[in-house]
């Protein structure tokens, strides 16, 4: 849950969703479980602890559970570097595919 991710699950659970973020470090689930944002952006702190107060927005690691309780995922993952290789980005989004597990296949 970097600045995208953070970002558009703050802005979505503030509309009244219920969203719950996935991410693989758990240093960034439990910082946003306890109300506080793992990246700084304006106005992103109280956006986060008001959501998670309210019980609108939580993390967790378990991806393909995530998936099983959630009407909709987003998938973001991080910003290629310049010198970074492209299929680098290929390995992202298939260990995103993989933390998901086959939830997203039986839609």
């Amino acid at each position: 849950m970097g600045y995208v991710g953070c970002v558009t699950a703050a802005a979505l659970s503030r509309r009244d969703n219920y969203v719950v973020g996935v991410d693989v470090n758990q240093q960034k689930v439990q910082t946003i479980n306890r109300g506080e944002a793992p990246v700084l952006e304006k106005g992103l702190a109280e956006l986060v602890a008001e959501s998670v107060r309210a019980g609108r927005m939580r993390a967790t690691a378990n991806g393909a559970a995530a998936v099983v309780e959630t009407d909709l995922s987003l998938v973001c993952v991080g910003t290629r570097p310049r010198r970074m290789a492209v299929s680098i980005i290929a390995i992202y989004l298939a260990r995103s595919r993989r933390s998901r597990g086959n939830q997203a296949e039986k839609w």
